[in-house]
């Protein structure tokens, strides 16, 4: 008979449960190893053929090395404070994009549904659907009208990672307020200035491990403006037109 997709998905979490060592660190020819196979296979094994056993506990050791692999796989880290909203559970369909102010969640996306910026035919706009939450490759939360907890692994998406960095994304959501009410408060703000105020910005939310990066000044460009770049913890200062000019 062939295994179905729940089969396989219960067998796998079965052993990851029972794993009883560290898969980076099992040695196919130790008393781990030999422990592996008696409990995999539900008997004594060491009577075996020498070669054959060493072939099957180096083949355990990797299927359990691999186990932990696509686990890590499964999950991984927000590194952006924009949220994806999607209309339906298809990575092309309609979508909105909205900044959070926080750590990023699926509770983001309530908004666009209840204003009906996003709505499902057949419902009246305004009506909010259950929601569940992945993270696509470049770290950007993207949120999908639905409740089946396969939805991600149905797209090749990640979960997001249960233990996230404590309060760092909040802390930029915070520094990304605090510089947009700077940058906007005048029409164009001097470089040399923002450079300061982008340093200090950053360290007041606790951030001193980023850096500020000034790209080259242009004649033409003599206001400041700000890109994130979250993954390598920089804030890029971007010379730009002066729009009173």
């Amino acid at each position: 008979a062939v295994a179905s997709q729940n089969d396989w998905d219960n067998w796998i979490e079965l052993l990851r449960a029972h794993n009883p060592a560290d898969p980076r660190e099992i040695d196919p020819y130790s008393d781990t190893a030999y422990e592996i196979l008696e409990r995999a296979t539900g008997g004594k094994i060491r009577q075996r053929s020498p070669t054959r056993l060493l072939v099957m506990a180096a083949a355990i050791a990797a299927l359990l090395t691999a186990v932990a692999a696509a686990a890590i796989l499964l999950t991984r880290d927000i590194t952006n404070l924009t949220v994806v909203c999607y209309q339906a559970v298809d990575l092309s369909s309609d979508r909105a994009a909205i900044p959070s102010s926080g750590l990023p969640a699926a509770e983001d996306c309530e908004g666009v549904w209840r204003d009906g910026t996003l709505s499902i035919e057949g419902r009246t706009p305004g009506h909010v659907p259950p929601l569940i939450a992945c993270v696509n490759d470049r770290g950007v939360l993207a949120v999908f009208p639905t409740d089946d907890p396969q939805t991600c692994e149905q797209l090749e998406l990640a979960s997001p990672d249960p233990n996230p960095p404590s309060n760092e994304l909040e802390a930029i959501a915070n520094v990304e307020q605090d510089l947009a009410i700077y940058l906007t408060s005048e029409s164009c703000q001097p470089l040399d200035e923002a450079e300061h105020v982008f340093r200090d910005t950053l360290d007041e939310h606790g951030l001193t491990d980023w850096t500020v990066h000034r790209q080259p000044d242009h004649p033409d460009r003599p206001c400041a403006s700000v890109d994130y770049d979250i993954e390598n913890k920089t804030l890029h200062l971007v010379p730009n037109i002066d729009p009173s000019s």
